[in-house]
């Protein structure tokens, strides 16, 4: 319920300040704003208070769509990715690699646009090669890290067994 809540509340939110009503406010605040600081400093302090507090919450809820619509976006290109035959499925997550991953695919990926406008198919392969091995290495060290973790977890000891042992008498 509560998340069903903020949803329709962030959404309502986001669209809201997407239009035009929400701009002449924006601007006729501004102005009331504008106007205050020659008025009286009770109404300049209530009104740069309550645009503090609106731009706070403006933040979340921007942040929020934003991140919806990213997550819905990666889906939809990881769907593409998957479902073509001439794509490599490595590239699948691509957005959970570390940066310096990311930046040398995007970098091998500039080099094949380049070849791909001079028509040399060749360079093309091998480029894209490399960045599927980078991939393919970011993938295999992150199966790696997940599985020690999960096996570390698995063996340490659960310090609310040791608690409740000692809290009971035999």
């Amino acid at each position: 319920m509560v998340h069903s809540f903020s949803e329709r509340i962030s959404q309502a939110f986001s669209k809201f300040f997407a239009t035009s009503p929400a701009l002449i406010i924006g601007v006729v605040i501004s102005g009331l704003w504008l106007l205050s600081l020659f008025g009286e400093k009770k109404w300049h302090e209530s009104l740069v208070e309550s645009v503090g507090m609106l731009s706070f919450l403006t933040i979340f809820a921007f942040q929020r769509s934003q991140n919806k619509e990213m997550k819905a976006i990666q889906i939809k290109l990881d769907e593409l990715i998957a479902s073509s035959d001439n794509a490599s499925n490595r590239l699948i997550k691509a957005e959970e690699a570390p940066e310096h991953v990311l930046d040398q695919v995007h970098e091998i990926y500039k080099d094949v646009a380049k070849a791909a406008m001079e028509s040399d198919s060749r360079q093309r392969m091998v480029d894209i090669e490399h960045a599927e091995k980078l991939m393919e290495t970011f993938h295999h060290e992150t199966a790696l890290a997940n599985q020690t973790e999960d096996f570390s977890m698995a063996q340490a000891p659960d310090p609310m067994e040791n608690m409740v042992d000692q809290c009971i008498p035999d």
